[in-house]
């Protein structure tokens, strides 16, 4: 499930957030000064690097390995006494933590949070990114959205 979710909370990241500047709108709106708009998108990537390291850091332990078990065969996982619903309950806390994290990050840096953020359109440029990276490893939400910034 985490390999599903990580790569999407990256790309939603990603897409929204250019970690260079806040948007002129924004930034004009609030008045801020632009060595502040640096520290944010600095700050943005320091979450984003701190929300790699502890993927990577769940994908290569014990639980991780253990969520492997129960993605393939959640019987078989059960039967050789792997508590599955205990796992998948701190997989979910951990992407709705993640996925928290990356809204905050949204909201921080458009300075507007309204329901044109969980449009339609957004769903498809995050299927647009996973499809571009991969699912299936850590970075191809990173890969996908840097392609996909490159090809805006």
């Amino acid at each position: 499930m985490k390999k599903l979710l990580w790569p999407a909370i990256t790309a939603i990241v990603l897409i929204q957030a250019d970690v260079h500047q806040i948007p002129e709108t924004a930034q004009a709106v609030a008045d801020i000064p632009d060595g502040a708009s640096i520290a944010v998108g600095g700050f943005g990537l320091a979450m984003l690097a701190a929300g790699v390291l502890v993927a990577t850091r769940v994908t290569g332990s014990g639980f991780g390995l253990a969520l492997r078990a129960i993605r393939d065969n959640p019987l078989r996982a059960a039967a050789v006494g792997v508590p599955v619903g205990r796992h998948l309950v701190a997989v979910y806390a951990l992407s709705a933590a993640m996925a928290g994290v990356a809204g905050a990050l949204m909201a921080q840096t458009t300075m507007f949070v309204s329901l044109d953020a969980v449009a339609l359109h957004r769903s498809a440029e995050v299927l647009i990114v996973l499809v571009l990276g991969g699912t299936g490893w850590v970075y191809g939400g990173l890969l996908g959205a840097l392609v996909y910034r490159l090809a805006q």
